[in-house]
C-alpha cells in the first residue's frame, strides 16, 4: 500500500551537548492514508508536540527517515514541504494591524515567488479557505479581535488556503469551550472525509479524540508507538495502560454519541454492555444512523465474545475483532 506519509525507524528527541542525540521513544514506524482524520494522544512528556515539530520540519529527527507522498523529507526543499504540509501550531497571531484576509493569505506564500504577488488564483485560494473554514463574514476584522475559536478556524482557513495534502495541528482545540471545540472537529473532519486531506492532529482531550478521529497514534513515554481504531484502542485496554489508568473508559456510558454524519443506512445492534456502547460510537462516527428495534434489514447482534453480522437475515460474518466486523460492513455497503 502507497502511503501519503510513511514513518520508518524515526527517532525523536533533543539533542544535548556532549551526550549527542536523546530519544523520548522507540523508533517509530508509522503511516497516515489519504482522507483520513489520525489523533494523536498521550500522557505529558510523550513526545506529541516534538513527533510533529519533526514531521514537519521544524525539528530534526535524531534517525530513521520521513516519507512524503513517497519522496524522503530529508530530499525535499522548503518549497516542496511547505506544498506538501501545512502546519497549525498553538502559538497565536497578535499582530493588531493583521486582517483575516491577510492571515489567510500568508497560506500562498510558498506560490507567490520572490515578489510575493497574489495572482486571481491565489485570491480564489484564499476565498474558498476562508469559505470552507465558515470566517468569509470576519474576513476585514483584525485578527486580535476574533475569540480563541474563530482564530483557530482563522488558522486552519491558512492551512487550506495553502492547499496541502497534509495538515498537521497541535493542540487544535485548546482553550476552546465544548460547542467551539465540537464546531472545529466537524470542520476537520469535513477537511478529511470530503476534502480528501490527511490530518494529524494532537490533543490532551481524549473524548474529543475518541469522537472524532478515524485511526489513533497512541504514544507512550519509553514505550513502542500504537497505531489502531479509537474503539479498538479502548476496548484492548491500551488507551488505559498508556495513561496508567485501567478504569479509563471502562463504563459503557462514558461518553456521548456525536453525529459528525449520517450518509449511510439504519443498522440495529442488539446487545449491551461496554462492546455493544463502543460499537455504537464506532457505527455513529462512520456516519451510520441507528434503530431502535430489530426490524432493520441490517443487524449486528453483540454476543459474549464475538459479533454476528446479519443483512436480510443471510449471516455476512461472525468475528471477535470489532475492525474486522467494519470492514465487512463497509464492504456490504459500499
Amino acid at each position: 500500500m502507497s502511503y501519503i506519509v510513511d514513518i520508518q525507524n524515526l527517532e525523536i528527541g533533543y539533542f544535548k551537548s556532549g551526550e549527542g542525540g536523546i530519544p523520548l521513544l522507540p523508533p517509530l514506524n508509522l503511516s497516515l492514508n489519504s482522507g483520513s482524520l489520525v489523533g494523536l494522544i498521550g500522557a505529558n512528556g510523550s513526545g506529541k508536540s516534538t513527533l510533529l515539530r519533526t514531521l514537519s520540519g521544524l525539528a530534526s529527527p535524531l534517525s530513521g527517515n520521513i516519507f512524503i507522498q513517497g519522496k524522503n523529507a530529508r530530499d525535499l526543499t522548503l518549497d516542496q514541504k511547505a506544498k506538501s504540509i501545512s502546519v497549525v501550531l498553538t502559538d497565536t497571531v497578535s499582530d493588531p494591524y493583521l486582517r483575516v484576509v491577510d492571515v489567510v493569505s500568508m497560506g500562498r506564500y510558498p506560490y507567490t515567488g520572490f515578489l510575493g504577488r497574489l495572482s486571481p488564483a491565489d485570491k480564489q485560494q484564499i476565498n474558498m479557505g476562508m469559505e470552507v473554514a465558515g470566517v468569509s463574514a470576519l474576513r476585514h476584522r483584525p485578527i486580535t479581535q476574533l475569540s480563541d475559536g474563530e482564530r483557530q478556524k482563522v488558522m486552519i482557513a491558512k492551512a487550506i488556503a495553502q492547499d496541502t495534502p497534509i495538515i498537521l495541528l497541535d493542540e487544535p482545540a485548546a482553550f476552546l469551550d465544548y460547542p467551539s471545540k465540537i464546531d472545529l472537529m466537524s470542520l476537520l473532519v469535513r477537511l478529511a472525509h470530503h476534502e480528501k486531506k490527511t490530518i494529524l492532529l494532537s490533543s490532551h482531550d481524549l473524548e474529543l479524540v475518541l469522537k472524532s478521529a478515524d485511526r489513533i497514534w497512541l504514544l507512550g513515554k519509553g514505550m513502542q508507538a500504537v497505531e489502531g481504531m479509537p474503539e479498538k484502542l479502548v476496548l484492548s485496554g491500551l488507551i488505559g495502560s498508556y495513561f496508567n489508568n485501567t478504569q479509563l473508559f471502562e463504563e459503557p456510558d462514558d461518553l456521548d454519541l456525536v453525529q459528525w454524519n449520517s450518509d449511510k443506512q439504519v443498522i440495529f445492534v442488539a446487545g449491551s454492555g461496554s462492546r455493544a456502547k463502543w460499537l455504537k460510537h464506532a457505527l455513529v462516527r462512520l456516519g451510520w444512523r441507528l434503530g431502535k428495534s430489530n426490524e432493520h434489514a441490517q443487524i449486528i447482534y453483540v454476543k459474549e465474545i464475538h459479533y454476528e453480522y446479519v443483512k436480510s437475515d443471510k449471516l455476512i460474518i461472525q468475528t471477535a475483532d470489532i475492525e474486522a466486523l467494519l470492514q465487512a460492513l463497509g464492504a456490504e455497503n459500499c
